[in-house]
Protein backbone atom coordinates (compact mmCIF):
# COMPACT_ATOMS: atom_id res chain seq x y z
CA UNK A 1 0.00 0.00 0.00
CA UNK A 2 2.75 2.69 0.87
CA UNK A 3 4.69 2.22 -2.58
CA UNK A 4 0.66 2.80 -4.51
CA UNK A 5 0.89 5.98 -2.76
CA UNK A 6 4.09 7.44 -3.40
CA UNK A 7 3.64 6.01 -7.03
CA UNK A 8 0.48 8.15 -6.73
CA UNK A 9 2.60 11.61 -4.90
CA UNK A 10 5.35 10.73 -7.86
CA UNK A 11 2.79 10.76 -11.10
CA UNK A 12 0.73 13.96 -9.49
CA UNK A 13 4.48 16.16 -8.69
CA UNK A 14 5.22 15.11 -12.11
CA UNK A 15 2.13 16.23 -14.25
CA UNK A 16 1.15 18.71 -11.57
CA UNK A 17 0.53 21.46 -14.59
CA UNK A 18 -2.00 18.66 -16.11
CA UNK A 19 -3.90 17.81 -12.60
CA UNK A 20 -4.16 21.19 -11.92
CA UNK A 21 -5.68 22.40 -15.09
CA UNK A 22 -7.99 19.44 -15.04
CA UNK A 23 -9.12 20.46 -11.81
CA UNK A 24 -9.88 24.25 -12.65
CA UNK A 25 -11.57 23.16 -15.93
CA UNK A 26 -13.72 20.87 -13.77
CA UNK A 27 -14.50 23.46 -11.57
CA UNK A 28 -15.15 25.91 -13.85
CA UNK A 29 -17.32 23.91 -16.07
CA UNK A 30 -19.38 23.33 -13.08
CA UNK A 31 -20.25 26.51 -11.97
CA UNK A 32 -21.00 27.43 -15.28
CA UNK A 33 -23.00 24.54 -16.63
CA UNK A 34 -26.27 25.81 -15.11
CA UNK A 35 -26.31 29.15 -17.36
CA UNK A 36 -27.13 27.31 -20.61
CA UNK A 37 -30.67 27.69 -19.11
CA UNK A 38 -30.55 31.30 -17.85
CA UNK A 39 -32.50 33.63 -20.15
CA UNK A 40 -31.84 37.36 -21.40
CA UNK A 41 -31.78 39.92 -18.41
CA UNK A 42 -33.33 42.81 -17.99
CA UNK A 43 -30.35 45.28 -17.44
CA UNK A 44 -29.13 45.76 -21.03
CA UNK A 45 -29.69 43.08 -22.90
CA UNK A 46 -32.78 44.89 -25.04
CA UNK A 47 -29.83 47.66 -25.98
CA UNK A 48 -27.65 45.19 -26.96
CA UNK A 49 -29.12 42.41 -28.36
CA UNK A 50 -33.01 42.06 -27.80
CA UNK A 51 -33.94 45.43 -29.42
CA UNK A 52 -31.02 46.09 -31.67
CA UNK A 53 -31.43 45.20 -34.91
CA UNK A 54 -27.65 45.62 -36.19
CA UNK A 55 -26.63 43.12 -33.82
CA UNK A 56 -29.70 40.49 -34.53
CA UNK A 57 -28.82 40.44 -38.36
CA UNK A 58 -25.23 38.75 -37.36
CA UNK A 59 -22.04 39.81 -38.86
CA UNK A 60 -22.54 42.25 -41.85
CA UNK A 61 -20.62 44.91 -43.41
CA UNK A 62 -23.10 47.33 -41.62
CA UNK A 63 -22.51 45.31 -38.33
CA UNK A 64 -18.81 45.71 -38.69
CA UNK A 65 -19.13 49.12 -39.21
CA UNK A 66 -21.20 49.57 -36.14
CA UNK A 67 -19.07 47.90 -34.05
CA UNK A 68 -15.61 50.26 -34.51
CA UNK A 69 -18.30 53.20 -34.90
CA UNK A 70 -17.44 56.40 -32.66
CA UNK A 71 -19.97 58.14 -31.94
CA UNK A 72 -21.27 60.73 -29.57
CA UNK A 73 -23.70 57.87 -28.71
CA UNK A 74 -21.24 54.97 -27.99
CA UNK A 75 -18.25 56.80 -27.38
CA UNK A 76 -18.05 56.22 -23.72
CA UNK A 77 -18.52 52.51 -23.98
CA UNK A 78 -16.68 51.79 -27.29
CA UNK A 79 -16.33 48.02 -27.13
CA UNK A 80 -16.16 46.48 -30.71
CA UNK A 81 -15.03 42.81 -29.27
CA UNK A 82 -18.29 42.95 -27.60
CA UNK A 83 -20.78 44.01 -30.45
CA UNK A 84 -19.09 41.29 -32.52
CA UNK A 85 -18.96 38.98 -30.10
CA UNK A 86 -23.19 39.64 -29.72
CA UNK A 87 -23.60 39.48 -33.43
CA UNK A 88 -21.54 35.80 -34.37
CA UNK A 89 -23.97 34.40 -31.36
CA UNK A 90 -27.12 35.91 -33.58
CA UNK A 91 -25.92 34.64 -36.41
CA UNK A 92 -24.60 31.04 -35.14
CA UNK A 93 -27.68 30.53 -32.50
CA UNK A 94 -30.73 33.05 -33.24
CA UNK A 95 -32.03 35.32 -30.33
CA UNK A 96 -33.48 32.52 -28.49
CA UNK A 97 -30.23 30.24 -28.71
CA UNK A 98 -30.49 26.53 -28.72
CA UNK A 99 -28.43 23.86 -28.23
CA UNK A 100 -27.48 20.41 -30.51
CA UNK A 101 -30.09 18.62 -28.15
CA UNK A 102 -32.80 20.92 -28.73
CA UNK A 103 -32.89 22.65 -25.07
CA UNK A 104 -33.64 25.87 -25.24
CA UNK A 105 -31.09 28.14 -23.06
Amino acid sequence: MFTKSRHIKAFLFRHKAWVFVVVLSTLTFGVYFQVIRFDFVNFDDDTYVTENEVVQKGLTTEGLRYAFDVTSQNKAYWQPLTWLSHMLDCQLFGIKAVDPKGWTA
